[in-house]
C-alpha cells in the first residue's frame, strides 16, 4: 500500500490488527505495529480519546502473538488506558504465570482509573486478580479486595462470584466459599453448571462428602444442567460416605439417563465409587465396558485399589499385570498395597 501511495486509515489498521490477532502471527503484528508508529496520522489518531479501542485492539495482538514486552511497553506510553486495557494486560500476565507482577498492577490501577462503572474490563481484572492470589496464596489479599467489592457494589456478577468460589475453595475457606455461593443464589437464580460444580469440588476438597451429596440433590432440584465433571466429583464422595453404594447407584443412574456414563472422567469415577463400596462386580462391569485406549492410570489404579481393598488380592494381582502389559506404570501408593496384600497372601499359604 505504501507504494501505491494509499493512505492507511484507523479502519484499515483495525481489519490488520484483527486479522493478525485471530492468526497470532509474531512477525506480521510487530511489522504491523512498526508501520503504525511510523505513521504521523495514526500517532495523532492514537493520542486522541477515539484511538482508545484502536489502541487496546493493538494491545491484545500483542499479547496473542507473544510480544508481551512490547505489549507492556505500550501499556506503560498510552494516553488513555480503560478497564479493557488493564484487563488485557492482566489477563496475559496470568498467562504468563506473572503472578506478583498481576498482583502490584493491580494494586497501582487506582492510578489509572475512578471506579464509575463496573464495566466488563473490570470484570476479567477482577477474575485474573484471585487466580494471581491463588497461585502466590495470598488469601489475605484477596479476601481484603473481596472486601472493597462489596463496598464498591462489585460483588453480583455469575462470573465474579465464580472466580470467588474458586478463589476461597482453593484457598482452603470451605466457609467463605459457600457463603458467597448461597448468599449469591439467594438472591438471583442463578442456574450455571460451572459455578454448581465449583462449589462440589470444594466441599469434595475438604472431605465434605454428606454436603456434596446434598448439594448435589438441591442442585437437581433447581434443574441445574450436569456435566461429567459434576458426576465425577460427586461419585467421588459417594465412594467415600459408607452407605454400601446406594446413593452412588442413583447418581449412575442419572448419568445414564443424561448420556454421561460413557465419559471417561465418569467412568473412572464409577469403578472408584463401586470398588470402595465393595460392589466388584458392578466395577469390573464397568472397566470392562471401556474402550481399553481409554483406560487411563487412574481407572487402572482404582479397579487394583478396589480388589485390594476388599480382599481379592489375585485378581489384584492379574489386573495389575494386565495393567503393565497395556504400557502404563501404577502409582507408587498402588505398587505398595499391592506388596503388602501379597504379604498377606502369603502369611495365608503358610
Amino acid at each position: 500500500m505504501d507504494g501505491l501511495g494509499v493512505v492507511v486509515t484507523p479502519d484499515i489498521y483495525a481489519s490488520l490488527v484483527v486479522e493478525c490477532t485471530q492468526k497470532q502471527d509474531a512477525i506480521e503484528a510487530a511489522g504491523i505495529y512498526t508501520h503504525m508508529k511510523k505513521n504521523a496520522g495514526i500517532v495523532r489518531f492514537l493520542k486522541g480519546s477515539s484511538g482508545l479501542c484502536l489502541l487496546n485492539r493493538i494491545l491484545l495482538m500483542l499479547v496473542s502473538c507473544g510480544c508481551f514486552d512490547v505489549a507492556h511497553q505500550l501499556f506503560d506510553e498510552m494516553p488513555h488506558r480503560n478497564f479493557i486495557s488493564l484487563a488485557i494486560v492482566m489477563a496475559a500476565l496470568i498467562d504468563n504465570h506473572l503472578f506478583e507482577e498481576a498482583l502490584e498492577l493491580f494494586v497501582n490501577m487506582h492510578r489509572y482509573f475512578v471506579y464509575q462503572e463496573f464495566d466488563s474490563g473490570l470484570e476479567i481484572v477482577l477474575v485474573s486478580f484471585l487466580k494471581a492470589c491463588v497461585h502466590l496464596k495470598e488469601v489475605d489479599l484477596g479476601k481484603m479486595v473481596h472486601g472493597w467489592m462489596l463496598k464498591m457494589g462489585y460483588d453480583r456478577g455469575l462470573v465474579v462470584d465464580t472466580a470467588l468460589v474458586e478463589f476461597y475453595g482453593k484457598s482452603g475457606c470451605l466457609m467463605e466459599a459457600n457463603h458467597v455461593f448461597f448468599d449469591l443464589i439467594r438472591v438471583v437464580d442463578h442456574r450455571d453448571t460451572v459455578l454448581w460444580t465449583g462449589v462440589i469440588v470444594n466441599n469434595g476438597r475438604k472431605q465434605c462428602f454428606g454436603e456434596v451429596i446434598r448439594l448435589f440433590r438441591v442442585m437437581g432440584e433447581a434443574g441445574v444442567r450436569m456435566n461429567e465433571y459434576t458426576f465425577s466429583n460427586v461419585l467421588k464422595a459417594c465412594g467415600r460416605v459408607g452407605d454400601g453404594g446406594l446413593f452412588g447407584q442413583q447418581v449412575h443412574a442419572n448419568a445414564i439417563k443424561l448420556g454421561l456414563d460413557s465419559c471417561v472422567f465418569v467412568m473412572c469415577a464409577l469403578i472408584d465409587m463401586y470398588g470402595r463400596c465393595g460392589l466388584l462386580n458392578d466395577a469390573k462391569r464397568v472397566f470392562d465396558s471401556m474402550d481399553h485406549r481409554k483406560r487411563n492410570n487412574a481407572c487402572w489404579n482404582a479397579m487394583v485399589t478396589g480388589f485390594i481393598h476388599h480382599g481379592s488380592y489375585i485378581d489384584a494381582l492379574k489386573t495389575l499385570y494386565e495393567m503393565k502389559a497395556a504400557g502404563l506404570k501404577p502409582q507408587k501408593s498402588v505398587m505398595d498395597e499391592v506388596r503388602l496384600a501379597c504379604g498377606s497372601l502369603k502369611l495365608e499359604i503358610t
